[in-house]
């Protein structure tokens, strides 16, 4: 699963700078593919990105791609 989480790192920094800072740490530090994962899951609940079977991304909307790490993704209110 690691392994895929670097790939899902390496695509959203290549699309986009804005997620380089928080995929750059999943790459360095495994104790955070739980961060990423948890990205994933809400912009796919939101239909902003699209996973295949394995957890790579396969489709991604533009305003998935300019999702600030630093903010909350979504209101929980």
């Amino acid at each position: 699963m690691y392994y895929k989480q670097i790939e899902i790192a390496k695509f959203l920094v290549k699309h986009s700078p804005r997620w380089y800072r928080v995929a750059s740490l999943a790459m360095t530090y495994e104790t955070h593919e739980k961060v990423i994962r948890d990205w994933l899951n809400d912009l796919r609940k939101h239909g902003l990105i699209e996973l295949d079977n394995h957890g790579t991304i396969v489709r991604a909307t533009h305003s998935a791609l300019k999702t600030d790490f630093n903010q909350p993704l979504f209101s929980k209110a």
